[in-house]
Formats: structure tokens, C-alpha cells, sequence
């Protein structure tokens, strides 16, 4: 009898849903069909680079890497950020190799990366990982032991592909990354499983770290990016303009 298993279910799910997004978002961009189909492969190979990262993460998280070689793949989990990272760096890598508008492209990519994880945080409420503290509450007639973290991320994470997707149209990967760094942080704080952490004595788990650092990149980046530009249109102002 063949076992399907509702975690993995849930990634292909997510994976299908997050091409059919990314091949909407960039024919009413106006792409050509044939650039279009090198972006979904493109982003099919980056789904696979970043399940690399994730499993690499989930190793260095949990301390695998001090086990014998051999024993590594009997430990196989995954990590969000961890997938985030490998697979945007893998994206990124293709659209330089493409020659493509590399802020242009994000923009437009950034929903199929956040409907893939709605679907993904799903399946980690089939497999049992990412619960929450332990609660006692009920809600709509279910009685909660746990706190819905994993369910919580991924409504959190459907809100913000509808928003994407219909109403932000500027900044939509600085957008994306704050929201989720802010959000993912503060819902750290009700998970109830041990993830360790990336700084000793910090209290903080690897995704709080990871979250503030990503939260600080961006908005760095974007205060770079937009007082050089704001120093740009300065300069270009003619005499008595200014």
C-alpha cells in the first residue's frame, strides 16, 4: 500500500502553486513567453537549492555535523530560513546568469515564494513539528493544548501573499522580508519545541538571530538606496533649482 505522506503533500502543493503564481505575475508583466518558461525553471531548480539549504540548516541547527558522515541522512529535517536564503541566493544567481532586471524580477517573484510557505507551514501541522507552547484554550468548538504557531505562520503567510498580490505593488521584497522578520520573531516566542541557538547566552532561537539580522540588511539597504537616489536627483537639478 502506498503512503502519502501530508508533509511532502503539502510542499509539492506549495510548489505548484508558487509556479502557477510566478507564471501569472510575469506574463501580465509583460514577459515573453519563452523568458517565462526559463523563470519557472529557473524557479523550480531554486525549490530544490533552497530544500538543500533547509536540510544544511536543519543539520547545523541540531548539531548533526558533529555525527559521523555516514549518519548525517538519518537525520533529515528542514528549516525555513535556512530554505529562504539558499533558494533567493540560487534566484538570484540565475537572473544575473539570464541577464534579467534582478529588483524588477524579485518584485515580481516575491508572491510565489510566500504561497509556498503558506502551503509548507501547513504541512508542519501534519508532521507534528513547529508546535507551540503548551495552552488551554478553545476556539470556532476546537479545544488547543498547544499554541498554533505553525497554523498562525501559515495564515500570517496568506495575508501577506493577498496583500502582495493586490494591493502592494512598490517595495514588495522589503516589504515581505520586514513583516516576516518582525512577525517571525515575536512568534518564536510561543513556539514550544527546542531549536537552540545561533548565539550563546542570547536567549534568542537561530530564527530570532536570523530574523533581526535581515530585518537590520534591509533596512539599511533601503535607507542606502533611497538617500543616494534622493543625493542623485540633487545633483541633477540645474543652477537656482536647488
Amino acid at each position: 500500500m502506498i503512503r502519502i505522506d501530508p508533509y511532502y503533500t503539502m510542499a509539492f502543493m506549495g510548489l505548484l502553486a508558487a509556479l502557477a503564481t510566478q507564471y501569472f505575475n510575469f506574463s501580465q508583466a509583460g514577459y515573453k513567453k519563452t523568458m517565462t518558461v526559463k523563470i519557472l525553471f529557473l524557479t523550480f531548480l531554486s525549490f530544490w537549492a533552497g530544500v538543500v539549504g533547509a536540510v544544511v540548516g536543519y543539520w547545523q541547527n541540531e548539531g548533526i555535523f558533529r555525527l559521523p558522515t555516514v549518519e548525517w541522512f538519518e537525520h533529515i529535517g528542514l528549516t525555513a530560513y535556512h530554505g529562504m536564503i539558499a533558494a533567493s541566493l540560487f534566484f538570484f544567481l540565475g537572473c544575473k546568469a539570464l541577464k534579467l532586471d534582478i529588483p524588477r524580477t524579485f518584485s515580481i517573484a516575491i508572491p510565489s515564494l510566500v504561497i509556498f510557505f503558506a502551503f509548507g507551514r501547513v504541512g508542519c501541522t501534519f508532521a507534528g513539528c513547529c508546535y507551540g507552547i503548551p495552552v488551554s484554550f478553545t476556539l470556532l468548538g476546537h479545544q488547543f493544548d498547544r499554541f498554533p504557531t505553525a497554523q498562525l505562520e501559515s495564515l500570517f503567510f496568506s495575508l501577506l501573499f493577498i496583500s502582495l498580490q493586490l494591493f502592494i505593488k512598490k517595495r514588495r521584497v522589503e516589504v515581505a522580508v520586514i513583516a516576516y522578520g518582525i512577525f517571525r520573531f515575536f512568534n518564536e516566542f510561543l513556539r514550544g519545541d527546542d531549536r537552540g541557538t545561533l548565539i550563546a547566552g542570547s536567549g534568542l532561537s537561530p530564527a530570532q538571530t536570523i530574523s533581526l539580522i535581515l530585518i537590520a540588511i534591509t533596512l539599511g539597504v533601503t535607507l542606502y538606496l533611497h538617500l543616494k537616489q534622493k543625493h542623485g536627483r540633487q545633483i541633477a537639478l540645474p543652477a537656482g533649482k536647488q
